[in-house]
């Protein structure tokens, strides 16, 4: 299936697809055609772009505040699975944006029709976001993805039998938190933010039904679900302004107080902290295992 490069935007950057007349400028080293920012073309510019230039693959160059910072691009067609391979790439003086670039085209193709899922970059999200960002809406995506990979780390390693187990009184199991947290964000995102129609909220039934999973659903599938909802999350939040008022329809209607994009995330974010903490204690008393 053929990617159609087209103009989009994240929190702060932009993505510009590149024309065929000035990726020729750019091989030429005539650097007059766009604004540079400092240390752009990184060391791989070069090579993504005589790559789309002579495979005829969408390629987007990202500005920041109008000067181009990175580029990134797809490095083929997607596979029957709709899986596609992406590269990116960001200069030195702007490696804290690297995360958010690879999070905004990887939002952006899992919008596009029949593409699934994206291989060959990763966000990098085992580490908390550089301390040099001040900008809110990256500093709440970026936190937001450190949060996710540190759930999908607690649980790796654990056996079916110790993510089905409880280790508290209250009963609840980590693979019952990670099946909350899909459809937690899907409450929020979807169906609170964007007003989606959700015929099932909670997960077939009432509130704190999303905590409990049939025993015939794998950890591969919840995991799979998990990624899914995140990368829907990332989509509805790209691009939107922290500002803007949850929709009518879904989760909230006309009567009453609807949450700002800025209040749910930030309130998305609490819940991710509150309940890695119980996966920490939870990791502890099955193995043993600590840190992050």
């Amino acid at each position: 299936m053929t990617i159609q490069a087209a103009y989009f935007r994240t929190t702060g950057l932009e993505f510009r697809p590149i024309e065929p007349e000035m990726v020729q400028a750019l091989l030429a080293g005539d650097l007059s055609v766009v604004a540079a920012g400092q240390g752009w073309p990184h060391v791989n510019t070069m090579l993504g772009l005589r790559m789309g230039a002579q495979q005829g693959l969408p390629y987007w160059l990202v500005e920041l505040d109008g000067q181009v910072v990175g580029d990134c691009g797809t490095l083929g067609p997607a596979n029957s699975e709709g899986e596609i391979e992406i590269g990116c790439g960001v200069s030195e003086s702007y490696a804290e944006y690297r995360g958010q670039l690879v999070r905004g085209l990887t939002a952006w193709l899992h919008g596009q029709p029949g593409i699934t899922n994206e291989t060959g970059e990763s966000p990098d999200s085992s580490d908390e976001p550089p301390a040099t960002l001040s900008d809110p809406a990256a500093l709440l995506d970026g936190y937001l993805d450190y949060y996710r990979n540190a759930v999908l780390r607690k649980l790796d390693g654990m056996t079916d039998g110790q993510l089905r187990a409880s280790q508290v009184p209250s009963g609840w199991t980590p693979i019952g938190l990670l099946n909350h947290l899909t459809l937690m964000e899907m409450r929020w995102f979807r169906w609170g933010f964007l007003a989606e129609p959700i015929a099932e909220p909670w997960g077939g039934g009432g509130p704190g039904s999303d905590w409990q999973v049939p025993a015939d659903r794998s950890r591969a599938e919840l995991v799979a679900a998990f990624e899914a909802e995140a990368a829907r999350s990332r989509a509805v939040v790209a691009g939107a302004s922290l500002d803007t008022v949850a929709a009518i329809g879904g989760r909230f209607s006309e009567f009453g107080v609807r949450p700002t994009l800025a209040w749910i995330l930030f309130h998305v974010l609490q819940e991710y902290a509150r309940h890695v903490g119980h996966l920490d204690i939870s990791r502890e008393l099955v193995d043993g295992a600590l840190g992050e």
